[in-house]
């Protein structure tokens, strides 16, 4: 169900990229105006955190997590109905100026479900939250994404502008209708759900805390809980970058249709659904050590930026870039998820092991609320940074830049390893010269 409601909300952010140039064309509608309509959604949910609307409201257990899930549902399904029989009241600026709006309030309803659902399964399913959260946020948003994009085209090409928004805003309602039936009333941890593994305490250097309140006095988050989210963000930045410059790329290099060109581009959304439901397991099974898992997904992002715009001197690779690119885009869609899925896990980490504070359902959120606005700024921001560098550079070098980005971000994870490693290292010293004593 929670898959579900990611799902459907996520289609719905995604359902006019498909045919929103079409539409504005011939509406003396400026590129810029496009471009503020398309990025609408980013710009909401980007600004939501300084709103500090989970800086007083935080999730615990007095929050009815599915009666906000349900209302932001009926909202989406509002907006739909709205949306679908806008275009045949306002033209022109007026049409462009509730466009921006509407876009941007929609992000901040994705802001606050996204929330939402972190902290419901936090609730629900603590024993599985790394699992759980790739699953929802991770595989159903990206399947959404993939749904919304396809559908919306299609259905414009059949039915106009108000096709796409009918379809889709029936299938939230419909999806709201079950979700309704499943969802717990409460926000207690759900005690018939199968254990999917045993918990192995101190296997890695860096310790998967469990989401639970710490009953000392609360001392703030530490500045140092950014570290891992910045070393999130380069990885998505090269993300960004990628579904950005890729058709163009192909289209000038290769001489491949636009059409094949984006195709690639909706087989990277598919492969990311899947690699985030590896990733969860991966981090739920503790297969391997939070840093660990991020610096091998940002190896694979780097690797995939070489097959994806290799150099004209590899001669091979650069002439077969239309088929590497599908093995580019594999990493790609292996190697993101794993650095995304295990973030939260290495803030809070950083909060309780390396800073030695204190970890309230408060702060958890915050955690959760800067994790979620990182995802989205580093995606982008790379799609930001590709349109200033096809103006100044080739393919290629643009590739090595992202490339050195998620380089970075492996010298982050390990540096967080080393730290981690020196504090137990001084907390065991410690105790073993109080045990002499």
């Amino acid at each position: 169900a929670l898959c579900m409601v990611a799902q459907a909300l996520s289609s719905v952010n995604m359902i006019n990229s498909g045919f929103l140039a079409v539409h504005f064309t011939g509406r003396n509608i400026s590129g810029a105006v496009y471009g503020l309509v398309g990025s609408g959604v980013g710009l909401g949910y980007m600004v939501s955190p300084f709103l500090n609307i989970f800086g007083r409201l935080h999730f615990d257990r007095n929050i009815p997590v599915h009666l906000i899930l349900q209302g932001l549902m009926l909202i989406y399904v509002i907006k739909c109905a709205a949306y679908a029989f806008s275009d045949h009241i306002v033209h022109g600026a007026v049409f462009s100026g509730i466009s921006i709006a509407v876009r941007i309030f929609t992000g901040l309803l994705s802001y606050l479900w996204a929330m939402s659902l972190v902290e419901g399964i936090r609730c629900w399913l603590p024993d599985h939250f790394q699992l759980v959260t790739s699953l929802v946020l991770g595989t159903g948003g990206y399947i959404g994404y993939a749904i919304g994009s396809f559908v919306g085209t299609l259905s414009y090409e059949e039915m106009g502008f108000h096709g796409p928004y009918l379809i889709i805003g029936l299938y939230v309602l419909l999806v709201l209708l079950f979700v309704s039936m499943i969802l717990p009333r409460d926000t207690n941890p759900i005690s018939s759900f199968e254990r999917l593994y045993e918990p192995v305490l101190d296997k890695h250097s860096l310790a998967y805390p469990e989401p639970v309140v710490q009953h000392a006095p609360e001392q703030g988050l530490s500045p140092l809980v950014l570290i891992p989210l910045l070393g999130q963000m380069m990885v998505n930045m090269a993300g960004g970058y990628l579904v950005m410059v890729t058709v163009p790329f192909l289209v000038e290099c290769c001489s491949v249709s636009a059409t094949r060109g984006s195709s690639m581009i909706t087989a990277y959304s598919l492969i990311l659904a899947v690699g985030f439901f590896l990733a969860g397991v991966v981090s739920q099974r503790q297969i391997l050590s939070p840093t660990t898992q991020a610096m091998f997904g940002a190896v694979l992002v780097a690797l995939g930026l070489f097959f994806m715009f290799p150099s004209p001197t590899f001669s091979l690779l650069y002439s077969n870039s239309h088929y590497t690119g599908y093995l580019a885009i594999v990493l790609f869609g292996l190697g993101d998820p794993l650095v995304v899925s295990v973030t939260v896990c290495s803030m809070e980490t950083i909060q309780t092991e390396v800073c030695g504070r204190s970890l309230s359902p408060k702060q958890s959120s915050r955690i959760a609320s800067f994790w979620l606005t990182g995802w989205l700024f580093g995606y982008y921001s790379g799609m930001f940074i590709a349109g200033l560098l096809l103006e100044s550079v080739s393919f290629e070098v643009g590739g090595w830049i992202m490339a050195a980005f998620s380089l970075l971000s492996v010298l982050i994870s390990a540096t967080l390893k080393f730290a981690v490693w020196w504090s137990k290292r001084k907390r065991a010293e410690k105790s073993h010269a109080c045990c002499l004593k």
